[in-house]
């Protein structure tokens, strides 16, 4: 769990939440805030598991793997399945918290 991540959580629990379903979460299943690499709706599968492979294979080389940490990251490669479970289990919690905080786009 990278440090920048650490005190966002303990901020949010430390806070109550302020009714926001964040503060329920169980946050084990949250290692890190999330970053991820999309490609645009209908790209063939084939560019998508050489995109996959190759950002896999820079995040694990040594040099960019510890320029991330040094920065607060805390580098995982995963899969483009992966990313997009975290998606469809995420995205209701962050809505609510959005709607519950009263954010307007402007």
């Amino acid at each position: 769990m990278g440090p920048l991540f650490k005190r966002y959580r303990n901020a949010v629990l430390n806070s109550g939440g302020n009714g926001y379903g964040a503060a329920n979460l169980d946050w084990r299943n949250y290692g890190s805030p999330g970053n991820g690499s999309l490609a645009p709706a209908g790209t063939p599968p084939a560019i998508v598991a050489k995109l996959e492979k190759d950002i896999t294979e820079v995040l694990k080389s040594p040099a960019v793997s510890q320029k991330l940490i040094d920065l607060g990251f805390d580098p995982i490669a995963g899969s483009g399945a992966a990313l997009a479970a975290i998606v469809d289990r995420d995205l209701p919690v962050w809505r609510d918290v959005v709607q519950k905080s009263g954010a307007k786009v402007e």
